[in-house]
């Protein structure tokens, strides 16, 4: 109880002084990815190196008061065959988040959706910590359920002298800025922290600005979409 009214006094303090972020993060493969990759390598796909193309990755979160957006950082040295890869499983999708609603804007098909996704996380709080980039961080975990309802555990360090309760790919409602976000196949690792009011002309998110909505549909809607154009595939293929 005493550290959830510190974190509380810490926030209401940090954000009569700070109100705009732009955080970026770098992405390490996991175990299972490497283990996925390695399966591959001797396939068609050819991913063996994905590891190191996914290295190359940098992502970039925005924060503007109670709104983030968070996104792949377009560069021109990724658009080989591993890079190509690599985004496919670290994921090039955009995410709009306001705390309580977030929306992850894809493409799939040639087209651009804009999908509303759960924002209720379940998170479980731990005393555990460790120290990120000079921040005292500490650890909590969350059971994510994909929309076969397959589970999967999701792992976020965050800091309470941060206390923007954003993360990477729409994760938030921590009491502090998650700056490590551990998922199936790779982790988000915290490269840079800019906090300054001076930065609010370049950090613009406003959710009319990005996404209108009735272009939202919902995370069901999308997948039914999704088995639409396979099926259309093989009935192509059949014909």
């Amino acid at each position: 109880m005493k550290t959830l009214i510190f974190l509380i006094f810490f926030s209401i303090n940090f954000n009569v002084h700070s109100q705009t972020a732009i955080i970026n993060y770098q992405v390490i493969a996991n175990d299972k990815l490497l283990d996925i990759a390695k399966k591959a390598s001797n396939t068609k796909f050819e991913i063996d190196g994905v590891d190191n193309a996914i290295s190359r990755l940098e992502y970039q979160l925005e924060i503007n008061k109670n709104t983030s957006y968070f996104y792949l950082l377009p560069s021109l040295d990724l658009e080989d065959k591993k890079s190509k890869f690599a985004k496919i499983f670290a994921g090039s999708d955009k995410y709009f988040s306001n705390g309580n609603e977030i929306i992850k804007k894809t493409d799939y098909s040639g087209k651009t959706f804009n999908i509303s996704l759960e924002s209720n996380y379940d998170w479980k709080l731990s005393n555990e910590t460790k120290m990120i980039n000079n921040y005292l961080c500490y650890k909590a975990t969350l059971e994510a359920k994909n929309y076969k309802g397959a589970i999967s555990k999701v792992i976020a360090w965050y800091s309470p002298k941060i206390p923007f309760n954003f993360g990477p790919k729409g994760y938030s409602k921590l009491p502090g800025l998650i700056l490590e976000l551990q998922d199936k196949l790779v982790t988000y690792l915290v490269s840079k922290v800019q906090l300054n009011n001076d930065i609010s002309n370049r950090v613009n998110l406003k959710k009319e600005n990005i996404i209108q909505d009735d272009d939202v549909i919902s995370e069901d809607k999308f997948h039914e979409i999704i088995e639409k154009v396979k099926h259309n595939i093989t009935q192509k293929h059949k014909d």
